[in-house]
């Protein structure tokens, strides 16, 4: 019998969980300064997970919905030095994006940056849905107040789109979120890549200590690791990029292997 793909399994331990709303969310677990810990897990295991901590948490549900389609537009400057910072690992790194949420068509536009002792620091705004692709003016200004300052935000541009599927749990007791995604795409320079199909990205957010769902995934066998949708999604389609710090992930994950060149496909 073949193993479950991740987002069979998202939505079959979905259904298992008591409902709750975003307005809940943020209230308890907005956590716009934060510690996240991610770990990518076999979609096989995951209602194993779901089962250990379901006592604790319930999941968010809008109109009826409980896995949600996500969409995130990257931008970075033209020698990309958003992804060579978080490459080399440096202080000051940063990343901006707009996220929409397709099934309402909201948007947002939102900067990360690195706190104190690790801690990611989100900055957002509304944004226009038809303006994801660009900054906009009133985007820059918003940006320049948040990343370095040796950063020019008008040379930010869109070099990386992913599509994903998300389930957010919330433990409304210790304040803490999680979040589940599966069927990730990443496009951009003429390539699409998809991964994640028979593995869950789950990240767990909260300040400081571990939380309860830390603790359920260790008991599991499973250790975070250190990875994120951009660059991830940067080094698949730009295989010529040094990928040292994600390699494992890349290659178990996504088949990735580095090349020396960076040959262009078209996008179906």
């Amino acid at each position: 019998m073949s193993s479950p793909t991740a987002l069979d399994a998202m939505t079959a331990a979905a259904d298992t969980l008591s409902p709750t709303t975003l307005d809940a969310v943020l209230a308890h677990a907005e956590l716009q300064v934060r510690t996240d810990r991610k770990y990518i897990m076999p979609a096989s295991s995951f209602s194993e997970f779901i089962a250990s901590v379901s006592a604790h948490v319930a999941i968010l549900q809008i109109d009826g919905r409980r896995v949600f389609r996500y969409d995130s537009v990257y931008f970075d400057t033209p020698d990309l030095l958003c992804y060579r910072l978080h490459a080399t690992g440096r202080r000051q790194r940063f990343k901006v994006r707009t996220r929409t949420y397709l099934d309402s068509g909201a948007s947002m536009l939102e900067v990360k940056t690195e706190g104190r002792r690790e801690e990611t620091v989100k900055d957002r705004l509304p944004y226009a849905y038809d303006d994801r692709h660009i900054l906009t003016a009133s985007a820059g200004d918003f940006v320049s107040k948040r990343v370095p300052t040796f950063v020019d935000p008008g040379a930010l541009r869109a070099v990386l789109e992913t599509a994903y599927r998300r389930m957010t749990l919330l433990n409304a007791a210790s304040g803490t979120r999680v979040t589940c995604d599966a069927r990730l795409t990443c496009s951009g320079a003429g390539r699409k890549m998809h991964g994640l199909d028979r593995h869950v990205l789950v990240e767990t957010k909260g300040v400081g200590a571990a939380t309860e769902a830390d603790r359920a995934l260790w008991r599991l066998g499973i250790r975070p690791t250190s990875l994120s949708k951009y660059c991830l999604g940067t080094a698949l389609i730009h295989p010529h990029l040094p990928a040292n710090k994600w390699n494992r992930p890349l290659r178990d994950y996504f088949g990735w292997s580095r090349t020396d060149t960076a040959p262009k496909v078209d996008i179906p």
